[in-house]
């Protein structure tokens, strides 16, 4: 897991606290990997995991989270000590239109302390999520959504139309938030923060054309833009340790046999309809207290997740907990623990 955050105040000369409290960053209640820190007058920028940084040099600071496909070709002439310089000297140079030259995942911060000035950007698809909260005294964000209420010591106020949004439509779409005072960085935006204003803007949408084309014509344009994103998700990858999930339709499948083309291995796979078979299994774990039926029951589903075995004849493969009930059967004076697994097998 990687995460990015920070806090910038109006006032450069009010101390920044060192962020106790905050789940997942430097100085919260998880620290399990490395983490970074950069503080400057009025602010501090926050990096905690493998694929996240923070970076300064000259009169800026930045925090990222990167998991670009084409992240050697954008920063080729990128300076060796300043290996994220790239990204402030594009943005300087060609404003939010250089967004769109970064191809993959991203969330990232750009500040300039001495202008009061603060950049934020998710990718196109909001794979990696940015979320911020702004006062009149300045603002904060995070990776997770706890981090900019926390940082600025705002109240946890549960939003109620974020909560309308979540029942009716099992998500909670950005802008919105379950917190009042949050909001979200919506996927292809861009946020400039300047001495206290906010704006928010879009820098890529998907557009949709219509082009008349022949049909041989329009079906080697699909496969060409289809292997070469195949190719470019397997950049970097370890291609003996790579697979993917079939759900037996022809997408699915046409990428699994794209990575089979492109890399020269046989690929794994996991699949429903496709090599594999899944069934419901119920397990019901019995004893005489509930910590006891309770034991029993992690015991069962911890083996079932750890290794393969064979059972009815069937080599199972991976089990998945879809349903759970704790009950006393007051006849038999005994507890019970009733799981519903979904099991993968290959008969």
């Amino acid at each position: 897991m990687s995460l990015i955050g920070g806090l910038v105040w109006r006032d450069t000369t009010r101390p920044v606290a060192e962020g106790r409290g905050v789940p997942g960053l430097p100085g919260g209640t998880s620290e399990t990997v490395p983490a970074a820190r950069i503080t400057l007058p009025g602010g501090c920028l926050l990096a905690q995991g493998e694929r996240a940084a923070c970076a300064q040099w000259g009169g800026v600071a930045g925090a990222f989270d990167l998991d670009l496909t084409n992240l050697d070709e954008v920063r080729t002439a990128a300076a060796p000590e300043a290996p994220f310089r790239f990204l402030e000297e594009g943005f300087r140079r060609h404003g939010a239109r250089f967004l769109t030259t970064l191809r993959g995942a991203f969330a990232l911060a750009l500040w300039w302390p001495g202008a009061r000035r603060l950049v934020l950007a998710a990718d196109r698809f909001g794979v990696r999520r940015l979320y911020y909260a702004a006062t009149p005294d300045g603002i904060a964000f995070g990776a997770r959504v706890r981090i900019p209420p926390a940082l600025l010591g705002l109240a946890s106020e549960v939003a109620p139309e974020a909560v309308y949004a979540y029942l009716n439509f099992g998500t909670v779409p950005a802008p919105q938030t379950i917190y009042r005072a949050v909001r979200r960085l919506p996927p292809g935006h861009a946020l400039y923060w300047e001495d206290g204003q906010v704006r928010v803007e879009p820098y890529w949408d998907m557009q949709y054309p219509e082009r008349p084309l022949p049909r041989a014509t329009a079906a080697a344009a699909l496969v060409r833009h289809t292997e070469e994103a195949v190719r470019e998700a397997l950049s970097g990858a370890d291609v003996k340790h790579t697979g993917a999930f079939l759900s037996g339709g022809t997408d699915s499948s046409t990428v699994l046999g794209l990575m089979t083309r492109i890399t020269g291995e046989r690929e794994s796979a996991i699949a429903s309809d496709v090599g594999l078979a899944h069934g419901v299994w119920q397990f019901d774990a019995w004893a005489a207290t509930y910590d006891g039926a309770r034991t029993v029951a992690d015991e069962v589903l911890g083996a079932l997740k750890r290794q393969e075995f064979t059972a009815a004849s069937v080599d199972v493969l991976e089990a998945l907990l879809e349903r759970e009930h704790e009950l006393y059967e007051p006849e038999a004076r005994l507890y019970r623990v009733s799981m519903d697994l979904t099991v993968w097998y290959r008969e």
